[in-house]
């Protein structure tokens, strides 16, 4: 009789985590990058004490794993961080001194070119919509590493159960948010 290995599921660290540029066309992983700069933009340029327009994002359910590029899920985790913070600073001050303190690869251009090439044209709830875009190809982007990871799994004879399991999951929670129910889903 021949025992099946069971390994934990562990793709999250960069070493086992597929090559998403290879496994999603090439148009998804463009449209994906695009909607993150749109999202990061938008929030740069708009983002006032009346009108706060991070929450649009996180209203749709927006979390930093949604974001692919590294870079991009650290700016969207230290603009939360900045969120309520004053101290005497404007929003974007205060995106930037969270973004030095926690020495994330960035330069105040990458930044200026977020906000005028890619967000000052998406304020307020218009946001809403490309949010929901980026939480929906983040959707995708999580189960076609589930689906490589159980192919993987079950082609090193590895046990692909806890694999499979978080992929019925994700499915069940695409499901809900496709059902129009981000708050389920929000962070802020």
């Amino acid at each position: 009789m021949q025992t099946t290995k069971k390994r934990s599921y562990q793709h999250q660290n960069q070493t086992s985590a597929p090559d998403l540029d290879h496994l999603l066309p090439m148009e998804t992983v463009r449209k994906t990058i695009q909607e993150e700069k749109i999202v990061l933009g938008s929030v740069l340029y708009h983002q006032q004490p009346k009108v706060d327009q991070l929450q649009y994002a996180l209203g749709a359910g927006l979390e930093p794993t949604d974001f692919t590029i590294v870079k991009h899920r650290q700016l969207f985790e230290a603009m939360i961080d900045a969120r309520g913070e004053d101290g005497g600073r404007d929003y974007f001050e205060t995106v930037w001194k969270n973004c030095t303190t926690q020495v994330i690869d960035l330069d105040v251009s990458y930044l200026n070119t977020l906000m005028m090439d890619h967000g000052g044209a998406v304020p307020n709830s218009a946001l809403t919509y490309h949010a929901r875009a980026l939480k929906k190809l983040s959707f995708e982007r999580q189960e076609v590493t589930l689906v490589s990871s159980i192919y993987a799994d079950l082609q090193s004879g590895f046990n692909a159960d806890e694999s499979l399991d978080d992929l019925q999951a994700l499915r069940v929670r695409r499901q809900e948010y496709d059902r129009g129910e981000p708050e389920s889903f929000g962070n802020g």
